[in-house]
């Protein structure tokens, strides 16, 4: 008996390490996953754990709990190896295997040290029984590697998940942590060299993206300061051309107010003589504190002592050749003082049609004093 349980010891170790031989030799094919195929539902996961504890504990690999399909898709995002275990109920080595190999120490510590992804499924379920059909798995336990790696022989391919071990029967923990160190130190430099491709694409990414970036803010930097520059050329441009109309409106008043004024003096009748009757003799204090008497009939009107005192500064400048025999068009004269008497303070509007004879503060004479009006001026 002894001598039999030795021969079957062998036997086993003869054929796991010319198994593992060949799947290091041979090609692996790649693991195809269709999406009529993909099965998303992670409680049949669930469900093989909390069967998995209820039998054997909570000592355990950390299962992936998720789908096949997930998990593939994890180990190859994060690029690990996966560790795919199919176990059938009805085969002796399964109890064996759960209670002897996937809950050693020894076992997990290294899963766990190497980042290995690790599902498991029995296939008595819809989604590990075809995960079966696709590994092919004969005999149970069945342990499958899968990593993203370059299919032997098609070196110009890109790397997709491939078998890269295939383990089927019943296997120690030492055997298996064997196997896969030979995996790691095979297939460990190609995942870190595309790690390395990754964060060489991922930071030349980031290298463009923090150029475009700041060519972005640059742009928008430069926009923003024409945009400036336009809207400040456009302000000057309104306000230059404002300040010369505004000049114009104001040297064309001042032509109007020139002309209504060199216009207005040949309407001014002229001073009565000594001997005149029916007079008023008035006295001015002008706004630049000069002191000036005129006589006016009794006939005029109050806008013909306004006329004299906005003249008065050209009577003597005044020539044949600057006389106007018509008032500018489109223009209305607005005086811009008040004849005042001081005592009492009476104001004396311009007026066209009343007469001097008719204003008892200027007849029959009178002393009035001339003040500029001013923009808060009421009266």
């Amino acid at each position: 008996m002894v001598l039999v349980a030795i021969l079957t010891a062998c036997v086993s170790l003869v054929r796991n390490i010319l198994q593992a031989f060949l799947y290091f030799i041979i090609p692996r094919p790649a693991i195809t996953d269709p999406q009529a195929n993909r099965i998303r539902d992670s409680r049949l996961t669930a469900q093989f754990i909390q069967k998995f504890e209820e039998k054997y504990g909570n000592t355990h690999p950390e299962f992936f709990q998720g789908s096949y399909s997930q998990a593939l898709d994890r180990a190859k995002n994060d690029l690990r190896f996966a560790m795919i275990i199919l176990q059938a109920d009805e085969h002796d080595n399964t109890k064996k295997f759960n209670r002897e190999t996937l809950t050693s120490d020894l076992l997990i510590s290294f899963l766990r040290e190497n980042d290995f992804l690790v599902w498991a499924g029995n296939i008595k379920d819809p989604e590990a029984f075809q995960v079966n059909s696709i590994l092919q798995a004969t005999t149970y336990p069945f342990v499958a590697v899968i990593v993203l790696a370059t299919p032997h022989g098609n070196t110009g391919m890109s790397p997709r998940m491939t078998v890269v071990d295939r383990i089927e029967g019943l296997l120690s923990p030492e055997i298996l942590i064997a196997r896969f160190t030979i995996l790691i130190n095979r297939y460990g430099s190609g995942l870190q060299r595309i790690r390395n491709e990754r964060a060489e694409r991922d930071s030349a990414r980031q290298i463009r993206e923090q150029q475009d970036s700041a060519y972005l803010a640059s742009l928008q930097a430069d926009q923003e300061k024409e945009r400036k520059a336009r809207e400040l050329a456009e302000a000057k441009k309104l306000a230059s051309e404002r300040a010369k109309r505004e000049e114009e409106e104001r040297m064309l008043l001042l032509a109007n107010k020139e002309k209504w004024r060199r216009w207005a003096l040949t309407q001014l009748p002229n001073e009565p003589n000594q001997n005149e009757t029916n007079v008023t003799s008035l006295s001015f204090r002008l706004l630049n504190g000069e002191r000036v008497v005129r006589r006016f009939r009794a006939d005029d009107t109050v806008e013909m002592i306004y006329i004299f005192v906005d003249t008065y500064h050209m009577r003597k400048e005044t020539s044949s050749s600057s006389t106007v025999h018509q008032p500018p068009e489109d223009y209305v004269h607005t005086f811009d003082f008040l004849l005042v008497s001081p005592f009492p303070r009476t104001v004396h509007h311009v007026d066209k049609l009343k007469t001097i004879k008719n204003v008892s503060g200027l007849w029959p004479s009178a002393n009035l004093i001339v003040e500029g009006l001013t923009s808060d001026d009421d009266e």
